[in-house]
């Protein structure tokens, strides 16, 4: 059976249109359906919300059909990090898609291979959409490689890691100060950014998700399953983006499908090399531009 597919969506029905197609051809058994409320503040929202919902209305395969609309606007944060607590109440795993992530259908194939082979493996607690190396950087011989950077442009997890999940990263400041976090991230590089960002997240400097399911993941010392290629286009670089601006690079442009069958890893290693050459090119500043004392001093 097709695995089930969380999707959230707000008030881009444009791209929400494009995700569904795509979602559309999968045609999961199970749809989950999380969307945030419109803003008073802006006098287009309710006609945009209701737009991009009423394109659910559209499924024309059989499907159990599940509905977690917002009446109010709750902010990225807290609308997507509830939604996805309770879905993964409902769902033992799933893949998830937001409104702006476009996926080829190789993206739902691997996940559902993986997702298969690694149930029970607890250290891996990612399966990821994207792969943000060039063709000269990737080397790795298989399908697919073991990271510590957990891409959410397309991704699946089970109910088993999702329950490390804190919005509110409670036990960050502990945390930063152990030897464990250290250990974890050897690399100053790595260890200063995510440090940074971090602690913009348990602050509430940033409206995000996003950042809190990564420290769960390093917290538990696990790993992402990232594809040798791309699968999943991020279509949401504009200026109505809420992180994702229109002046910045974005690292997902293109995709390409993934051969079958795959070619799994000899052995179960974290590929340190493919990681440090996608933070030092995509994550190397700070969030809004700052850039880190590691980024200063080797003039990066």
């Amino acid at each position: 059976m097709s695995e089930p597919v969380i999707f959230i969506l707000f008030n881009r029905p444009e791209k929400t249109a494009r995700v569904f197609d795509a979602i559309r051809q999968y045609k999961p058994s199970r749809l989950h359906i999380i969307a945030d409320g419109p803003r008073l503040t802006h006098e287009n929202d309710e006609k945009l919300c209701k737009s991009a919902r009423s394109i659910i209305d559209t499924v024309d395969w059989r499907c159990d059909l599940t509905h977690d609309y917002a009446t109010q606007n709750m902010g990225c944060r807290q609308r997507v990090s509830t939604g996805l607590v309770k879905a993964f109440e409902i769902y033992e795993r799933a893949i998830i898609l937001e409104d702006d992530c476009l996926p080829n259908q190789s993206f739902f194939n691997f996940s559902e291979e993986l997702l298969d082979r690694y149930e029970s493996r607890e250290e891996i607690m990612h399966i990821g959409g994207n792969n943000f190396l060039s063709q000269k950087e990737n080397t790795d011989p298989g399908s697919y490689y073991f990271s510590k950077l957990f891409h959410i442009w397309g991704w699946a997890t089970w109910r088993r890691a999702w329950k490390f999940y804190d919005v509110d990263m409670k036990d960050w400041p502990r945390f930063k100060k152990s030897g464990h976090f250290k250990k974890l991230l050897p690399d100053p590089l790595m260890r200063s950014y995510w440090s940074r960002t971090f602690d913009l997240s348990y602050n509430k400097k940033i409206d995000s998700w996003d950042h809190q399911w990564c420290y769960a993941c390093l917290k538990a010392g696990g790993f992402s399953a990232t594809p040798k290629t791309n699968l999943v286009i991020n279509i949401g670089f504009d200026a109505d983006a809420t992180h994702t601006r229109s002046n910045q690079k974005n690292p997902a442009s293109k995709s390409c499908e993934l051969s079958f069958p795959l070619s799994h890893p000899n052995g179960f290693k974290w590929n340190r090399i493919s990681d440090r050459i996608v933070q030092k090119k995509n994550f190397k500043r700070s969030y809004g531009g700052i850039r880190t004392f590691i980024d200063i001093v080797r003039g990066i």
